[in-house]
């Protein structure tokens, strides 16, 4: 099923009336669907937008996958690297773009580039051996604290390093402080389990007489990664292990009675920081950057708080962007770079203009606003959950990315919007899922949980 015909059946199923879809827009750190032709404009823009250098001085290339929609790069140069010491010429790229020209760069001899982009990404350069190692770099920013989990020693299986974490993003609950009275006795935000948010949501809709449960169901939201790394994992322990069996089931039975007590209005909604702000629901699950406006605006109004827990464990969703050096002489600048970058003001600025996480433990008066700090607790408190599930989105080229993220939006719109049986329809979504895994590079999908 098309993308179109897709959201078509979505709406249609649910309201009986479709919606026209939306083209896909610019999501961010690991929100592989943003607009392609953003990035190209981005890229075209980057000579003019890069730093001036002195007189006779090189810039220093700076190569990412991240930051490339125009006015997150906007950000970037006139934000975020505006205290840095040295000129800085930022390209935004895509990933292929990324890996041949580090390629490239590796096998010249001429200075060395940065390199900011996804875990899975430096590791294929590194396998390829197109990566410096950054040990000194690490050494030189040792009292830095990363984050549990986020030290970049080690992360390739080799007793080198070759990656210093740069910025995460995630998805978490938020909730109106009116929500907060209906919570069910006993419940607690940090330990809140599914069968909890359920009654949460019922008890909001005897009180209303409306649904006050939020998600991001729209064309451009991100439904798909609740799905995929959230749900699946909480219930059956992993993304896509057991797709089809009878964990599944009780997910898919589970998210039909959820739905019951769902704002109708999520059906529309790309993002939940608009839906909170407009008092349309009370609770909601977002991506962090799409849940920071909410507590920009607001920030005693709204609690952030980790996502739910299953009968396996809390699954989420991490996606870690780090920074990497080509392979070349040794580079002063490239080393300033990646401590400039990595400092907890810097990483603070990064929030606040842009919507990533930090990676470094922050302190107070670092610059971060109250929702800001909200969030990154949160984000926090998530991540070093015992019962974490932490799984990660397979990489996929764009067309099989878009394919594997349908197979879920199929089954969701099918068993759950369109009441049809589960068994068949996920049968079916299985054979695609598994083609589409075929082809997939190698990930580390982590299933500690319960």
């Amino acid at each position: 099923m098309s993308e179109d015909s897709l959201y078509g059946a979505l709406h249609a199923g649910a309201r009986g009336t479709p919606v026209r879809p939306v083209p896909r827009g610019v999501q961010g750190l690991g929100r592989d669907e943003a607009a392609r032709g953003t990035r190209r404009t981005a890229v075209a823009l980057a000579a003019a937008l890069a730093f001036c250098a002195p007189a006779g001085a090189t810039p220093l290339l700076f190569l990412s996958t991240q930051l490339t929609p125009v006015p997150e790069a906007t950000v970037m140069r006139q934000v975020i690297l505006k205290d840095f010491g040295h000129a800085v010429d930022f390209e935004p790229v895509d990933r292929s773009v990324l890996l041949s020209r580090a390629r490239d760069l590796g096998a010249d001899a001429g200075p060395p580039a940065v390199l900011g982009s996804l875990e899975v990404d430096l590791q294929e350069l590194h396998q390829a051996g197109a990566l410096a190692s950054v040990d000194d770099i690490m050494d030189q920013i040792s009292p830095r604290r990363f984050l549990p989990r986020f030290d970049g020693r080690n992360l390739f299986e080799t007793n080198r390093a070759y990656f210093v974490p740069w910025m995460q993003a995630t998805y978490l609950m938020a909730a109106s402080t009116q929500a907060l009275r209906y919570l069910p006795r006993g419940a607690s935000l940090d330990r809140l389990t599914y069968d909890e948010l359920r009654d949460w949501a019922v008890a909001m809709y005897r009180a209303t007489g409306k649904g006050m449960l939020g998600f991001p169901m729209g064309p451009r939201g991100l439904m798909h990664r609740f799905l995929e790394g959230y749900l699946y994992p909480s219930f059956t322990g992993s993304m896509w292990n057991s797709f089809d069996g009878p964990e599944a089931a009780a997910l898919w039975q589970y998210l039909g009675g959820l739905c019951r007590y769902v704002a109708p209005s999520s059906l529309v909604r790309n993002r939940m920081d608009e839906a909170l702000l407009d008092g349309e629901v009370w609770v909601a699950w977002d991506h962090s950057a799409r849940l920071l406006d909410a507590f920009r605006k607001q920030p005693g109004e709204f609690v952030a708080f980790p996502a739910p827990v299953g009968p396996r464990g809390r699954g989420f969703i991490v996606v870690l962007a780090g920074l990497g050096v080509t392979r070349g002489p040794a580079s002063a600048a490239a080393a300033d770079l990646i401590e400039y970058l990595t400092r907890p003001t810097t990483q603070a600025a990064t929030m606040e203009s842009a919507g990533f996480l930090p990676v470094v433990q922050m302190g107070t008066g670092m610059g971060l606003s109250v929702g800001s700090r909200a969030l990154v607790q949160a984000a926090l408190e998530q991540l070093v959950s015992g019962e974490g599930i932490i799984s990660s989105v397979p990489p996929l080229s764009g067309d099989a990315a878009r394919r594997f993220d349908l197979v879920y939006l199929n089954a969701f719109s099918r068993i759950v919007l369109q009441n049809q049986a589960a068994g068949p329809v996920l049968t079916e979504q299985k054979a695609l899922l598994r083609d589409l895994l075929s082809t997939a590079l190698p990930v580390r999908e982590q299933t500690r949980g319960h």
